[in-house]
This record gives C-alpha cells, structure tokens and sequence, in this order.
C-alpha cells in the first residue's frame, strides 16, 4: 500500500523504499505477513517429486522456501536452488522458471555471440555447482552442472575463452573445454597432471596459451597435446593476452 518493498533474507530484514529508489535495513513495525497456503496435490516434472518441505530431484533435493496463491488462482513456489514454481491450479501442472546465474558467486564473464557465459566459485554460503549460458536474444537460461555432466570435473572458474570451435575455462584444478560441434566437456589436469589453479587464457591462430599460479603452458590445437612452458616455472601469471609475435 506505500509503494515500499519489504523482504527477508537468512541474514535479516530490509525494505526497498521505492520514492528513494534505496535500501534501508529493517527498523519499526514489520509488516503483516501473508499465510504460507500448503502445497497442493501436484503434477511435477519428469523425476521430480514432493516430500514435505522439499523438491526430491534426480541427484538433488531443493528446499521450498516460500508459497503464494494470487487472485488468478496461480499457485507460486519458491525454491533454494531450482528456482520459481508455477502451477494453474486448474490444472495443477507444475512448471519451473529458473532465472539468474547457477552460482551466486560469479567470478568470470564472456560474451560469446548471443549468449554470455557466466562461471563462479565457492562462496561462504555454497559451493560452485555448474557453469551458466545466458541467451542474450531471447533471455533464455541454460545450466551445466557438473554432477550432470561427464568431463566437468571442475566448475570454480577464474576465467573464460570462447572461440569459433570451443569455450575454454581457467578453473581452480585445470583447464575446462566444450566442444560446440558434439556438445562434450572435458577437463584437463595441466603441467604434468597436478591439479593447477589456471588463472588466464589467451588465444593464437593455432595455440592455446595458458597462465596458472605456477607459469605458462601451451595447447597445440593441431597436434591436441598439451605442455608447460619451460622458465616459466618462477612467474605466478594473473592475465594473458595475445599479440601477434608475443604473449604478454
């Protein structure tokens, strides 16, 4: 009724002030809050199922953390982790609309045509879980999670690399690789397979150079092999760009 905004978080309770256009943490009266309705009898999705307070997925349970009946008779479901439910409880068909990065820590970005891909790390609350692709063209989201997924053995990225053929990711454990033509993942456990924090990416006509805590390596694309740089054992490397005689 006053235009404002209030909200709870796991850390405590604030209020958008909407004249403002800012934050205020809570202070005063809380509002009313309404009644959580109880979950109705649902149609979920493939190898989704209720229990209790939970969403029990293929791999994963997600905990639904709020729920709403609007005046058009739409039950909503909020969930930590899968994202909002909608159901018509005409039809009581559930369907999920995810939205945001899978990771909330997000540590590396790259556009790549229509689409942004986004990769993250361990954060105080969550572990990393997948990698995300945003289609800029039609806002739609894609998830790669690496429990899913053969070959993503690493999902704590550092920084990202798409070019004409694949996406490279600098993880915290080696260097990640999709393959755009047969939609693969592959992780590789660079310089001499120690799990190595690689930390930049730079490409040439042929090689793919490759910056970690403990030097440079490179990755003949032609020949598909992959080996240090020796002397460079003594450099922590933090970026890499690529010139056309050098790599700076």
């Amino acid at each position: 009724q006053s235009g404002d905004l209030w909200f709870e978080t796991p850390s405590g309770s604030g209020r958008w002030l909407s004249r403002l256009e800012t934050v205020s943490l809570f202070s005063g009266d809380q509002p009313t809050r309404h009644t959580r309705p109880g979950v109705p009898n649902l149609f979920l999705p493939f190898g989704y199922f209720l229990e209790g307070g939970w969403i029990r997925g293929p791999r994963q349970a997600y905990q639904i953390t709020d729920t709403l009946i609007d005046s058009w008779g739409v039950f909503w479901l909020g969930t930590w982790g899968l994202g909002v439910g909608r159901a018509d409880l005409r039809d009581e068909r559930l369907s999920f609309i995810p939205s945001g990065p899978i990771c909330g820590n997000v540590t590396a970005i790259a556009r790549d045509g229509d689409h942004i891909w986004l990769g993250g790390d361990d954060s105080y609350r969550a572990r990393a879980t997948g990698i995300t692709r945003y289609n800029v063209a039609d806002g739609a989201w894609d998830y790669f999670v690496a429990e899913d997924i053969v070959g993503l053995d690493d999902v704590r990225i550092n920084t990202v690399l798409p070019d004409s053929a694949d996406v490279w990711f600098g993880a915290r454990e080696g260097l990640v690789r999709y393959t755009r033509s047969t939609d693969q993942w592959l992780t590789y456990r660079v310089l001499g397979g120690r799990p190595v924090d690689v930390t930049g990416l730079a490409r040439d006509a042929n090689r793919l150079w490759i910056g970690t805590a403990a030097g440079l390596a490179v990755f003949d694309l032609q020949a598909d092999t992959l080996r240090s740089v020796d002397g460079s054992e003594q450099f922590s490397i933090n970026g890499l760009a690529a010139g056309r005689q050098d790599i700076w």
